[in-house]
């Protein structure tokens, strides 16, 4: 199961947990289901559990960039769940680059993040 889905479209909120190892198929699997979500009309907030980087494969990083840049209008925030300090580091780089907030929060912060992705 390397990808995992769930959702509370009450609150936009969709909630996405990788597991190793994640292959380009798990992210056109969320690209399908991320569609759907873009057709209720609002902008989404996403919350990605990352264990670490060196579970996605490079096509899979690459695709879940693509996501990213084809999907823009359907992001409002991420919330980044990782313990790793290079996810962090890419998080924080990421946001000079797309029109959606990012950020990373331990494993520890998880309410903490959902107040920041539902406020």
């Amino acid at each position: 199961m390397p990808i995992q889905i769930q959702q509370n479209l009450e609150n936009n909120l969709v909630e996405v947990k990788f597991y190793p190892p994640v292959v380009r198929q798990d992210i056109e699997k969320l690209k399908k289901e991320m569609q759907e979500f873009i057709k209720l009309g609002k902008p989404l907030n996403f919350m990605w559990y990352i264990q670490s980087l060196s579970d996605f494969t490079y096509r899979s990083l690459f695709s879940l960039a693509q996501l990213g840049f084809t999907h823009w209008k359907g992001f409002h925030k991420i919330a980044v769940i990782s313990d790793e300090p290079e996810v962090d580091l890419i998080t924080r780089w990421q946001n000079f680059f797309v029109l959606w907030q990012m950020r990373c929060f331990t494993p520890q912060e998880i309410e903490r993040a959902k107040n920041w992705l539902l406020a």
